[in-house]
């Protein structure tokens, strides 16, 4: 399983369309990991990210902020989306996604008893006001 992560040293950033730089986890069979830092080299916005993240055929992007837009996009490519974190030990969080201990995007938007909705901010998916 290959996850990526919107990470600055080390932890989860809090908005995927301007992470300054991607974790990529490789999980083998046996749970460990090749870990490499890919770092962003294109203008802010979710699909310069994706664009960047497309030749690591990614299977999962953890991410802080990821805009309604960018997750549509990621999933139609097979990425399945853990938003809304930030913060928290990139490697510690993707191990937690790599055992099955945390619910995707998709699997929240399927549970009947909460429903995901776009919350209002400032600016637009590149930062600006």
């Amino acid at each position: 399983m290959r996850i990526a992560v919107s990470t600055e040293n080390g932890l989860v950033f809090k908005h995927f369309g301007t992470s300054p730089e991607f974790t990529i986890f490789d999980f083998g069979d046996s749970g460990e990991a090749e870990v490499r830092t890919v770092e962003r080299t294109c203008r802010p916005g979710h699909n310069p990210a994706i664009d960047l993240l497309a030749p690591f055929s990614i299977d999962v992007l953890i991410g802080g902020e990821v805009c309604l837009a960018g997750i549509s996009r990621l999933e139609k490519m097979g990425v399945t989306v853990y938003s809304g974190h930030g913060g928290e030990d990139a490697a510690e969080i993707a191990g937690k996604v790599f055992l099955g201990e945390l619910e995707s995007d998709a699997d929240k938007k399927a549970r009947s008893d909460i429903s995901m909705v776009a919350v209002p901010r400032k600016g637009n998916c590149s930062g600006r006001q």
